[in-house]
C-alpha cells in the first residue's frame, strides 16, 4: 500500500502531460529536419500517440539503400530510431 501511495505522490509531483496535438507541425518539421542529414526523407505517417506524445514514421534513402525512422516528439525531438530495410525487389 505504502507503494501505491508513493507512486500517486509521485504522479502528482509531475503534474498532469501536456497536450502536444498542436505541435504535429511542428512535430514533422523537427524530425524530418533530423531524418534529413541521412538521406532524402520521405513521411509515411505523424500521430498523436497519447497526450504527451507525438510520433513519426517516414523512410530515408541514400545512395540507393533504404532505412525507416521511427520519430518521438513531445515539444522536441525525445528519439529518434533508425532500422535498415531489406533492398527492393
Amino acid at each position: 500500500m505504502a507503494a501505491g501511495a508513493a507512486g500517486m505522490v509521485a504522479r502528482e509531483a509531475r503534474g498532469a502531460p501536456q497536450d502536444v496535438g498542436a505541435y504535429l507541425p511542428q512535430a514533422r518539421a523537427a524530425c524530418t529536419a533530423r531524418a534529413a542529414g541521412l538521406g532524402d526523407v520521405h513521411v509515411i505517417d505523424v500521430a498523436q500517440e497519447a497526450v504527451d506524445r507525438i510520433t513519426v514514421w517516414g523512410t530515408v534513402t541514400r545512395a540507393g539503400r533504404r532505412q525507416s525512422f521511427e520519430c518521438r516528439f513531445g515539444t522536441q525531438i525525445t528519439g529518434f530510431k533508425l532500422r535498415p530495410l531489406p533492398p527492393s525487389r
